[in-house]
């Protein structure tokens, strides 16, 4: 009708006379139009969804209410430097090591206890080849159709070479420092010592 497509789930049976000879059929249709075209938007939206998580340029992930990882796209397996099969299913002290790993999980159970969203929080991890790295994190409460919470939802922004150019910056600092103090130091040494003759043939 009005030129729209319509889907039918159709349902055909024999129809008998008395002598049981078929003599037709009987048959209904169940419009379905609507139910397919919810199917068919659900599915885009798990392929739209499922393209933003991996082609996103921040780790994401998903843990569960025991702090398991059950999704972590490429970005957050390539800032951790394992493969998948080595990070799906384990906490956190599990992959990484390091004194920070015990604040990390302190945060998660904050998350998941309290329902508060950490954001932006920096952190330093050390992965199990021993590598520093470091990340601008946000957690937030992963809720149910009953806005009960059942894990975290995290992204992690790398900012590993932004913490080392500092690193640099701060060393190089210091050792122009150091040299302006060596060379002031120097010229108030020959000042000296020139002074020291000069006043004798003044």
């Amino acid at each position: 009708a009005n030129g729209e497509l319509i889907w039918l789930n159709t349902y055909k049976v024999p129809r008998y006379d008395a002598d049981g000879n078929i003599i037709g059929l009987v048959g209904y249709g169940l419009n379905v139009t609507i139910e397919r075209k919810m199917r068919t938007d659900l599915a885009r939206a798990r392929i739209l969804m499922k393209t933003l998580i991996d082609y996103a340029p921040i780790g994401m992930y998903i843990k569960d209410i025991n702090q398991r990882k059950v999704i972590s796209n490429p970005a957050d397996l390539a800032f951790i430097g394992l493969p998948k099969e080595e990070v799906i299913g384990k906490t956190d002290s599990e992959i990484f090591s390091g004194h920070d790993v015990s604040q990390i999980i302190a945060e998660d159970a904050l998350v998941i206890n309290e329902g508060k969203a950490l954001i932006g929080i920096e952190r330093r991890l050390i992965t199990q080849s021993g590598s520093e790295r470091w990340g601008l994190i946000t957690k937030v409460p992963f809720k149910d159709e009953n806005n009960k919470i059942v894990g975290i939802i995290g992204f992690t922004y790398e900012i590993t070479e932004r913490k080392q150019l500092i690193r640099e910056l701060l060393e190089a600092k210091d050792k122009a420092e150091e040299s302006d103090r060596l060379k002031t130091a120097f010229l108030a040494n020959m000042s000296h010592e020139i002074r020291t003759p000069m006043n004798g043939i003044l």
